[in-house]
């Protein structure tokens, strides 16, 4: 949201934020439909164990981060 306050004129922040939030809205039953399909399918552990390992991986991408280390 910062980066977007930032790089985007003020007269087009109405514009920009309302698409986004369109497109977050129209997303909301494509993500429903897809956790639908991979638990019915696949497994009610996969995606948990996938959002575990993105979490893990977000956090070592953090530590190792100079930027991070030096706050």
């Amino acid at each position: 949201m910062s980066i977007i306050h930032q790089r985007v004129p003020e007269q087009k922040l109405g514009t920009v934020f309302g698409i986004g939030g369109m497109l977050a809205q129209g997303m909301t039953s494509v993500s429903i439909a897809m956790t639908g399909f991979i638990m019915e399918n696949i497994s009610i552990v996969l995606p948990f164990q996938l959002f575990a390992a993105a979490l893990g991986l977000c956090f070592i991408l953090v530590l190792a981060s100079p930027e991070t280390r030096r706050m």
